[in-house]
């Protein structure tokens, strides 16, 4: 596999580990209707989406701690 593909496997075995897909892809149906991601391609939205979904995970687990 090449780097991307490897990137976007990565990021869908974590969300899936952590239970985060739905909430990956409503951020995805979000960023569709936004004009400055408009131009983004494909990998892109995904390293996008998956970085904003995660820092919310982690900031919710640092609170419980």
């Amino acid at each position: 596999m090449g780097h991307w593909e490897d990137r976007i496997y990565e990021i869908h075995h974590e969300l899936t580990e952590h239970g985060l897909m739905k909430k990956f892809h409503s951020k995805l149906e979000e960023m569709e209707m936004q004009d400055h991601h408009r131009y983004k391609d494909t990998r892109e939205r995904w390293i996008y989406a998956h970085d904003k979904i995660m820092e919310i995970f982690n900031n919710k687990n640092k609170k419980k701690v």
